[in-house]
Formats: C-alpha cells, structure tokens, sequence
C-alpha cells in the first residue's frame, strides 16, 4: 500500500488578491506636483489665476486641477512657470508625456487630456 503525503501550501498576504482602493484626487495631485516640477526646464508651479501669480502660499490645487469623466477617464490642467531660453513646445510636451506616462503606470488609470499650461518665464 502507498503512501502518498499531503502538503498543505499556506498563501502569503503579499500573494492574496488585492483589491484595488480608487485612487484619491490629493494622491493624483501630489503626485502630478512631484513629476512636473522634476521635468527639464519648469521652475516652478504656478496659480491658475493670472492676478496670483507669485503668491506666497500656494496650494498644489491652486495649481493643478484634476477632473474625473462620466467613462472613468481623467483630465488634469497644470499650471507651471518655465525657465528662460528653453523652447516653449519642448518643455510643455515633455511634462505632458512624462505625467501621462508615470500616473498610468503607477495608478493603473486612464488619461483623457493632460493640458500644460505656461503662466510665467522665469
């Protein structure tokens, strides 16, 4: 007669099914913060309102708007001033790839529009 053993596999918690948690808007906006202001040649956030431009305390929403569509699809505006003697179109489009590209990989979202927005050259 065989004997055949029986191996009982425990899961770890880190090999359970996670369940996706939705992504706040203070993440995302944190998060777009951190990235537009590492690209090249953006010095700074700016306000979306023109007669606040170098304000003191700003918020990071008074320079970010990130807006959810019915189809659970994003929309951000970001405000940002630019260093001097930089191509306009070069640096506007490089933070638009490289939000668009890190806030899909890391939040697994889509992204409908990013739209940049120079306020100010520094």
């Amino acid at each position: 007669m065989e004997t055949k053993s029986i191996t009982k596999t425990k899961t770890l918690p880190s090999q359970e099914k996670k369940i996706d948690k939705p992504v706040t808007i203070k993440e995302l906006v944190a998060a777009i913060g951190k990235i537009a202001l590492s690209c090249y040649g953006v010095t700074k956030l700016q306000s979306k309102h023109l007669y606040e431009l170098n304000k003191k305390n700003m918020d990071l929403e008074d320079s970010i708007e990130v807006s959810m569509r019915p189809d659970k699809t994003y929309h951000f505006r970001v405000f940002i001033s630019i260093a001097p003697q930089l191509k306009l179109t070069e640096v506007l489009s490089e933070v638009q790839k490289r939000i668009k590209y890190e806030i899909e990989m890391a939040y697994k979202i889509k992204i409908r529009a990013i739209d940049v927005f120079a306020q100010n050259i520094e």
